[in-house]
């Protein structure tokens, strides 16, 4: 449960309490193989009333799919799957609203030429945890992360993601963005790792946050594990809070100051175009 490097936070007892939550039956989504423009919606398939889900996805050999999270869908403990094939291509678009603790755990075997593109928001008001792990296991696979979140009141967020290269010409992009409110406080690490055999291998991962409240704080970290050379990767990480003089701009052309602190960060968490 412990995260890449040292966490601030001691949040084992209410961790634990949502794993437990997590002993149910799974549910199983299959695409065929060659099938394409799949759209499935997450809520539409697992049980209700529930206080855990696992959710396995299989997306056979040259598919491809939109899987779909609306918010305040999922159970507050959920476990989801991927495995693609080769040459499957799978877009989750989740977006998550967090009114409660809540856990969530993905994992992705991305395999030859296979394409796992995430674009996921994440708004949270109360304890969220969330961990990524994604296997690029075949040539030519690709994974592309897109991640906005937004804290508030007291909420923590405890986020992980992880990338790991196990095979060459793969390619990862993490781009993660955030504002911590109020007293938030946040989380973040990013760790990419690529063995030997991941000649030719191109990793970016990067976080970008803006603090603002007063007690709010973000602790964030990316980590790179190369094992070989002939490899591309980058990594960065920032927090700040609003300059002053954008603030003072938009106020000079009659913009109050709420809706002007709200513009910006609206615009700092829009996605990017390219991310799909």
């Amino acid at each position: 449960m412990s995260h890449i490097g040292t966490s601030i936070f001691n949040n084992e007892p209410r961790i634990r309490a949502l794993y437990a939550a997590l002993e149910h039956a799974p549910v199983s989504i299959r695409i065929p193989p060659g099938a394409r423009d799949y759209i499935i919606d997450i809520e539409k398939v697992i049980p209700r009333g529930e206080a855990g889900v696992n959710i396995s996805i299989d997306a056979g050999s040259g598919s491809s799919a939109r899987i779909m999270v609306r918010p305040d869908s999922l159970p507050h403990s959920c476990s989801i799957d991927f495995t693609l094939a080769e040459g499957a291509e799978i877009l989750y678009e989740a977006e998550h609203l967090v009114c409660a603790p809540a856990l969530l755990l993905v994992t992705a075997q991305v395999h030859a030429n296979a394409k796992y593109v995430v674009q996921e928001r994440v708004t949270a008001h109360a304890f969220f945890y969330s961990r990524y792990k994604v296997a690029l296991s075949g040539e030519g696979a690709l994974f592309t992360d897109e991640m906005r979140y937004s804290g508030a009141s007291a909420a923590v967020l405890d986020m992980e993601r992880a990338v790991h290269h196990r095979a060459g010409q793969t390619l990862s992009h993490m781009n993660a963005r955030g504002v911590a409110r109020d007293e938030a406080k946040v989380l973040w690490r990013g760790k990419v790792r690529v063995e030997k055999q991941a000649k030719k291998s191109s990793a970016f991962q990067r976080h970008d946050a803006i603090l603002a409240g007063a007690g709010a704080h973000i602790d964030a970290a990316p980590y790179l594990e190369i094992f070989t050379h002939d490899v591309s990767c980058k990594h960065s990480a920032s927090v700040t809070r609003i300059p002053p003089e954008n603030l003072f701009y938009l106020a000079s052309r009659g913009v109050p100051f709420a809706d002007a602190h709200r513009m910006l960060t609206e615009g700092f968490l829009s996605l990017s175009h390219h991310a799909s």
